[in-house]
């Protein structure tokens, strides 16, 4: 398969030591793994420079003991393909409504970080028969519209935006302020897996220029009281507070509860799929 490796790795497939596969859709080539078996779970990472799929190794193989998890690296990150246009929130919410529906064909809980829960609650409102359930990690509040963007925005400007996060230290900044503790100690070499991913094959700097300047953001706090399945916010240490209306649960030490907290979370995924 024409993976997209990032340099300087040399064994970055068979992470999580599933069947990996790509899929093709509106957004292109987008990488995916899975393993396990039972109801299915689609495992969706936060946008930001150097973030991928493996976000979830803490998580991923526990849970599929008793799910079928996917994994994927969301469009324009990592080891999928780069496209040279502005990723405004709707490519990402297509995309997970069309991995659901064209790949893995059945009901499915989502699991989310950050603004791609968000994606996540605005998918499942356009498929209320297959979306079963949500669990949100440490969600955002973010404009209630994606935003404008200039029509003569210069290549170049993306470019430098994304340069200022290519060195080690750029990145524990903002694995510090943005991701969590766990990523700026390089516990399960996180932060090397970040500086990976930055050093990527051309127009990477695309999905994450778009998020950094705020083209990606879009808020689902009014979407979420209309959904039909039943939703679970764990809220980190960047969640304001009030911005949802549905119950949550507070980890208030922690940037993002599934990483830094994965035993509970992954308990959390368990209730929420038992109907607790």
């Amino acid at each position: 398969m024409d993976f997209y490796f990032p340099s300087l790795y040399k064994n970055m497939t068979g992470c999580f030591k599933g069947t990996e596969g790509l899929f093709y859709g509106s957004a292109g080539r987008i990488y995916y793994v899975y393993a396990g078996s039972g109801e299915c779970v689609l495992l969706l990472h936060n946008l930001g420079p150097g973030m991928s799929s493996y976000e979830w190794c803490n998580n991923f193989y526990e849970l599929s003991k008793s799910f079928k998890v996917y994994a994927v690296d969301m469009p324009g990150y990592a080891r999928s393909e780069k496209n040279t246009y502005i990723y405004t929130a709707p490519v990402f919410i297509k995309f997970i409504k069309e991995f659901i529906t064209k790949k893995i064909k059945a009901p499915v809980y989502i699991a989310a970080s950050g603004i791609s829960a968000n994606y996540a609650a605005i998918a499942a409102y356009g498929l209320p028969n297959l979306v079963k359930g949500i669990i949100m990690s440490s969600p955002v509040s973010a404009a209630a519209d994606y935003g404008f963007f200039p029509e003569d925005l210069k290549k170049e400007r993306f470019k430098n935006i994304y340069g200022k996060y290519t060195s080690v230290s750029e990145l524990k900044k903002f694995a510090e302020c943005c991701v969590s503790r766990y990523a700026a100690q390089n516990i399960n070499g996180m932060l090397d897996e970040m500086y990976r991913c930055t050093l990527q094959q051309p127009f990477a700097e695309y999905a994450a220029g778009s998020y950094i300047e705020g083209y990606s953001n879009i808020s689902c706090k009014y979407v979420l009281d209309m959904l039909k399945c039943p939703v679970k916010i764990l809220s980190g240490a960047k969640t304001p507070e009030k911005i949802f209306t549905a119950s949550s649960k507070a980890y208030k030490k922690t940037l993002s509860p599934h990483i830094e907290d994965s035993g509970n979370f992954n308990n959390e995924l368990l209730k929420l799929a038992s109907g607790s």
